[in-house]
């Protein structure tokens, strides 16, 4: 008898296969997950496709490598922003002005601007710490296997099937070979036709400088006629029935007037159609950009596109979460900042002045209906491949938004008298701090040398909510360093980040 833990040791052998970089990612915390057997494979020019092929679904990972004409351009733009800020700070200590270190934190600092990042990622920035050297990237296309149509027990027996095995494997669409030497494929035993697995194309696109090899992909490009083809068969089957039906309402007026009521119309049922769906991962500038929407357009109207990215969530994944750190900005924005929830607080700030405010479902919905192939997903969103009665998308989990307006209102309500009056004992001892003279070691630091990132309580001391106590120090363009990891500090990290 296995102790519990063993026994799911045994049950959690799995295997992963990423881009270039996986195993650094998996030794980095195989420390804290070291009781099961994990197989890493890394993506590259001998990786043979498929690399899952269970009899149910196929995965295909597909190697995606920047252009090489790109990245120039790139760290030509990264340096730019970086010259442009140690500028800045140079002028700042010529002028012996406020250092920038602790100017620059209650300034705009135009480099980390919306409007900054879509030029930098329009002309190919890859992002802090990336623009050195492009690493790879990887799509995945799964492929489900097709479900087979209802089976006719009738016609196999006339076709001189006999009872047993055989009948099972002609169920699960196997052809099988009877006593006299015939072939029976599994269509020819059944009522209906099969009805094709579903497709699900995964697209990682960080930057415009990958676009070029998803053009290049011959995988893709197969994927895209096919779809297209699909759509130019669906279309000739509808002008077909069409026809058909015209024909069919003459030959009942005709037959009408001799006092029949027969019909001949062709009441056979069009093959199912082959459901596309392609999950878009990518910053918002990148997918909504437009050589992007050029090649996505390339798939044709048949195929539902998911788009996915951070940086446009309306809904926050962890509810309570958002809630306190709206809380929290409302007593100090430049320590809780609402990065996680800016385009939250832009549409709620858009949608003040309006009465009626739809929820994230409706807005979904509404969305849809405009471009019904086209979808930005929302935390809690689900798409359903299989089984076909439940194929589709899914809202039910959609996480309601919180009104961070009537949050932040409700901390400096004038019954909390007590949390009051020690906001005002706070802004006046920021006040007084800020008219002390910088410390000379802080002096001619600029904004992007390095940033503190506070994670979970950072405390030995516990608490009911997090109880982990970590410290990330961002230096940007020369990576990060994670300090005094402790549990969940990857939760809290990606709550933050909002990633």
């Amino acid at each position: 008898m296995l102790p519990v833990s063993a026994a799911l040791a045994l049950l959690l052998d799995c295997a992963v296969t990423g881009p270039a970089g996986l195993y650094q990612y998996v030794r980095a915390f195989r420390n804290y997950a070291a009781s099961f057997q994990l197989e890493q494979r890394e993506i590259d020019d001998k990786t043979k496709n498929p690399v899952v092929d269970d009899g149910i679904v196929t995965i295909s990972a597909l190697r995606i490598q920047p252009s090489s004409s790109v990245p120039d351009g790139a760290a030509a733009s990264s340096a730019a922003e970086g010259a442009a800020s140690h500028a800045v700070d140079a002028a700042a200590a010529a002028a012996e002005v406020e250092p920038a270190a602790k100017r620059q934190r209650t300034a705009a600092d135009s480099s980390g601007t919306p409007a900054a990042h879509a030029a930098a990622a329009a002309a190919g920035w890859l992002g802090p710490g990336m623009s050195a050297m492009a690493p790879d990237v990887a799509c995945y296309l799964c492929q489900l296997s097709s479900i087979p149509g209802k089976f006719n027990p009738k016609k196999a027996a006339e076709l001189g099937v006999p009872r047993g095995p055989m009948l099972g494997e002609l169920q699960r669409g196997i052809a099988v070979t009877i006593a006299n030497g015939r072939v029976i494929q599994p269509h020819e035993v059944m009522e209906t036709a099969a009805t094709p697995g579903a497709c699900l194309l995964l697209v990682d696109c960080p930057s415009l400088a990958y676009l070029p090899g998803l053009q290049r992909q011959q995988q893709l490009q197969a994927l895209q006629q096919e779809a297209a083809q699909q759509q130019q068969q669906q279309q000739q089957q509808q002008q077909q029935q069409q026809q058909q039906q015209s024909e069919a309402v003459g030959a009942a007026g005709a037959t009408q007037a001799k006092g029949s009521s027969s019909s001949t119309g062709d009441t056979s049922q069009a093959a199912p159609a082959k459901k596309f769906v392609v999950i878009h991962l990518g910053p918002t500038d990148i997918t909504s950009s437009e050589p992007y929407t050029a090649w996505v357009s390339g798939f044709g109207p048949a195929v539902q596109h998911l788009m996915v990215s951070s940086d446009s969530q309306r809904s926050p994944t962890v509810l309570r979460a958002a809630v306190l750190q709206a809380q929290l900005n409302a007593i100090e924005p430049e320590v809780f900042s609402l990065q996680g929830f800016q385009a939250l607080a832009a549409q709620q700030q858009q949608q003040q002045d309006t009465a009626e405010r739809a929820g994230a479902e409706q807005q979904m919905q509404q969305q849809q209906q405009q471009q019904p192939n086209v979808l930005a997903a929302g935390s809690g969103c689900r798409f359903t491949l299989a089984p076909l009665k439940y194929q589709g998308l899914s809202l039910e989990s959609v996480t309601a938004a919180p009104d961070v307006q009537q949050v932040q209102a409700e901390v400096h309500d004038s019954r909390r008298t007590a949390l009051l009056q020690l906001l005002e004992s706070y802004k006046a001892d920021k006040a007084q701090a800020q008219q002390q003279p910088t410390p000379p070691q802080l002096q001619g630091i600029g904004r992007r040398a390095a940033e503190l990132t506070l994670l979970g309580t950072c405390s030995a001391c516990p608490s009911n909510h997090r109880n982990v106590s970590a410290y990330y120090l961002d230096l940007f363009d020369r990576g990060g360093l994670l300090m005094d990891c402790g549990e969940h500090a990857h939760s809290t990290s990606t709550t933050q980040r909002a990633a």
